[in-house]
């Protein structure tokens, strides 16, 4: 049964020189270890798909959360998941082009 979903779309251009301050506020341990290991291209497009993850999961879930205490990783086969304390399913999907990410999440 879903009990909840949520989507985003974020203009991944927004995210170019966030302070660290922000970064640290988005992006969980485990996330920032994949952001410091990406060149400057991708770490704006990462931070962006981040963030636009975590807005869709808040309004899947409807409730707020500490954005980085929340994991959205990817499988070996780049699937995303999220690692979070849940009793419930979480389905994700992210998806960029151009100039923006979009994310979708469903909750069972």
């Amino acid at each position: 049964m879903i009990k909840g979903i949520g989507t985003d779309i974020a203009l991944i251009s927004r995210f170019e020189n966030k302070s660290e301050h922000f970064i640290e506020r988005i992006l969980s341990k485990e996330e920032k270890s994949v952001y410091l290991s990406l060149n400057e291209e991708r770490k704006i497009v990462y931070l962006a798909s981040r963030f636009s993850a975590k807005e869709a999961l808040f309004k899947a879930i409807k409730k707020s959360f500490d954005f980085s205490k929340v994991s959205v990783l990817n499988k070996e086969n780049g699937e995303p998941f999220v690692k979070m304390d849940s009793p419930n399913t979480i389905h994700i999907s992210i998806s960029h082009d151009g100039d923006y990410v979009i994310t979708y999440v469903i909750i069972e």
